[in-house]
């Protein structure tokens, strides 16, 4: 297992994104020889606990982390989510983690390229987005950009048709009503695509040692329970932004349901001892 933990810190730490003239490329560096460790089933440590969902189970969208440290529950996730239902078109929203341009929200067109294939943009809704909040494409805001590109490799092996539309957005620079315009443009299309999925890229509490950690995720779990944009600082997140874009795009489709399939921390799943935490809430509403 301590084996296994080297692996994906150092998983983490490497996947990036490089621009090339029409695709993103995702570079897993050192790692990619151990690429096929991300979807085994088979790494999750004793100490955490994975609840399955029942089988009348239909979500539409989630929260689930970036973190290759994690992978095998970000495995587990997409595996719930595979056998959940179909899937054509994922929107993902990321936190901006490199601030590269001073945009507050950034939507790119090009294809990403992962280590088993490529993936296609949603060229229709990413279109649709850029022209109803009026903003041009910048696909340079997602180089080295871990929020997609850690995920783009499990949504090509479980969900291997399907495209994307990912957008990253400044979680330092706050914009509410760009949010809930966002959650409006997304909420039309999950009511007309019903093959559509909408995902949370986010890790939680940051920084933090054992108590202080459990305090915030104490106040994020009330935050993601009951959708509650209105107390969105109760949530300790680094994508806040992508919760409030979630909490009125639920509230428009009317969901008013969670999963939670996992809480766990960085200490936790590796079992070392840590004074900086980061935290993970892998969630579905349906």
């Amino acid at each position: 297992m301590n084996r296994i933990i080297v692996v994906f810190i150092s998983l983490l730490l490497i996947c990036c994104t490089k621009n090339t003239s029409n695709l993103h490329k995702i570079d897993l560096g050192v790692g990619s020889k151990y690429f096929n460790n991300l979807f085994s089933e088979n790494n999750i440590p004793d100490t955490v606990k994975i609840i399955k969902p029942t089988t009348d189970f239909y979500p539409i969208s989630g929260t689930v982390s970036h973190h290759l440290l994690v992978a095998p529950i970000i495995n587990e996730w997409f595996l719930a989510l595979k056998k959940a239902r179909k899937i054509d078109t994922f929107i993902i929203i990321s936190p901006m983690h490199y601030k590269i341009s001073n945009n507050i929200i950034s939507i790119s067109k090009l294809d990403w390229d992962s280590p088993i294939g490529i993936v296609k943009n949603n060229s229709f809704y990413t279109n649709k987005i850029l022209k109803e909040l009026n903003i041009k494409e910048n696909e340079y805001d997602f180089h080295l950009e871990h929020g997609i590109a850690s995920l783009i490799p499990f949504i090509k092996y479980y969900f291997p048709e399907s495209n994307v539309v990912p957008i990253v957005m400044d979680e330092f620079n706050k914009r509410i009503s760009l949010c809930y315009k966002l959650s409006s443009i997304i909420s039309q299309i999950l009511q007309k695509h019903k093959n559509c999925f909408l995902i949370i890229s986010s890790d939680f509490s940051h920084g933090g040692d054992r108590e202080l950690t459990d305090k915030r995720d104490l106040l994020t779990n009330i935050s993601l329970q009951y959708f509650d944009k209105d107390k969105i600082n109760g949530a300790y997140s680094d994508n806040n932004v992508g919760l409030i874009t979630l909490y009125s795009t639920l509230e428009k489709l009317k969901v008013n349901k969670i999963h939670f399939l996992n809480h766990t921390d960085s200490e936790i799943f590796t079992g070392i001892k840590q004074d900086n935490i980061t935290s993970y809430f892998f969630t579905f509403q349906y």
